[in-house]
């Protein structure tokens, strides 16, 4: 112990500004990931199946669905639709011009009795992305609670649908649900870097709405009270920020009550880019919307990566005062010490949310990558200050 305290005192004396610094740096760091850990195991809610199926004749809930070019997932998501249970629902098809011979999917699926009312819309034309398409279909949707994923998505449970509606049940007025890649694809490091960016994403929309904060949702599993939808009037010029820039707008209500749903039966599985310039244009384009968010929230979000700077920067400072000094090695292994404990931390924090939100094994020890993710993830959020929308929905 007392090696230890003349090692801390003689690193201290090296450079007392850059150890403060340091100090201040990984407490700011070590806070904020305190905080958010708090806020998404408050959100861990188990919920017993099967569920009590509701009864009545009269359809509980439209879910929304925008396709343009779907049809090679159109089977896949159909049949996942059909084995929904517990509720009665209208599901509402807007087709935005599709051109790869979905409306030819669509008129064997027309020929099935299924057990929910279906709409069969059909756009000519609109403007890239899909608000336009999603506004139409909100806007013949017959019920007061509207629920939207998109056509490469699979629900996860027969009773997706029951739990999304439950929650509106309980008093809420939107529900955030998560959305991962499926498990069958993606492999390799590209996979596993989807795997973990999504878990990442997720775990902070999750414990920012958790806090009483929502910042955005992700529109291939969330659902809201049809009265929220306004349509998208103030960006009408940014083609994506159907489901980010939509939570935005409730914030200038009041007592609006936005609750996480994260566990594995009411999440929706999804297909990811197969690329890596694929998903590098797929996230410079989500990028685009992040710099409409609320001042609150941009500066909530860049506030770990804040941190993060300052703490690479003083410790390094920290470094070079403790070579000159002579005392290098008493740096470098509390320098050392005072990286490892954090990276731990936050690996064991990722691991209690993806063991929250079902996922399989091999996921769990992703966290251990989210340095790496994070300095990629930069890289983009540069990138994406130039980026201009195309039609593309991926």
């Amino acid at each position: 112990m007392v090696v230890w305290l003349v090692d801390l005192a003689a690193a201290i004396t090296a450079s007392p500004l850059a150890a403060t610094a340091t100090c201040v740096a990984v407490v700011m760091s070590w806070s904020h990931e305190s905080w958010l850990h708090r806020s998404v195991m408050r959100s861990v809610r188990v919920q017993e199946l099967p569920f009590t199926p509701l009864d009545g004749k009269d359809p509980r809930i439209s879910v929304v669905i925008c396709i343009r070019n779907g049809a090679s997932h159109w089977d896949a998501l159909w049949k996942s639709l059909k084995e929904q249970q517990g509720i009665v629902w209208e599901l509402v098809l807007v087709d935005d011009a599709s051109t790869d011979g979905l409306q030819s999917r669509w008129s064997e699926a027309k020929k099935e009795e299924v057990g929910f009312s279906v709409q069969w819309l059909e756009m000519v034309a609109s403007r890239p992305g899909k608000k336009d398409a999603l506004q139409w279909g909100v806007s013949h949707a017959k019920t007061p609670l509207i629920a939207v994923t998109d056509v490469d998505c699979i629900p996860s449970h027969a009773f997706w649908l029951f739990q999304l509606h439950a929650e509106f049940l309980s008093g809420a007025d939107g529900v955030l649900g998560v959305s991962l890649p499926l498990r069958s694809a993606g492999s390799g490091l590209l996979g596993a870097c989807q795997q973990l960016d999504a878990l990442r994403i997720a775990r902070s929309y999750v414990g920012w709405a958790q806090s009483g904060s929502p910042y955005m949702g992700v529109g291939r599993n969330m659902a809201y009270r049809k009265e929220l939808f306004q349509g998208f009037s103030e960006h009408e010029d940014v083609p994506s920020g159907d489901d980010d820039l939509l939570v935005q707008s409730w914030l200038q209500r009041d007592e609006i009550q936005v609750v996480p749903l994260i566990h594995r039966s009411a999440q929706t599985d999804t297909h990811a880019p197969v690329t890596w310039a694929a998903w590098s244009r797929q996230k410079q384009r989500h990028w685009t919307t992040a710099w409409r968010y609320s001042a609150k929230h941009q500066w909530g979000l860049m506030f770990p990566r804040i941190a993060a700077v300052l703490v690479w920067t003083s410790m390094g400072a920290w470094i070079w005062s403790g070579f000159q000094e002579g005392v290098l090695h008493n740096v470098l292994w509390i320098v050392g010490g005072l990286l490892l404990g954090g990276w731990g931390w936050r690996m064991l924090n990722f691991r209690s949310f993806a063991q929250a939100c079902g996922t399989p094994s091999s996921w769990y020890w992703l966290g251990w990558a989210q340095p790496f993710l994070d300095t990629w993830l930069g890289w983009q959020v540069g990138r994406s200050r130039g980026f201009r929308n195309s039609d593309s929905w991926d």
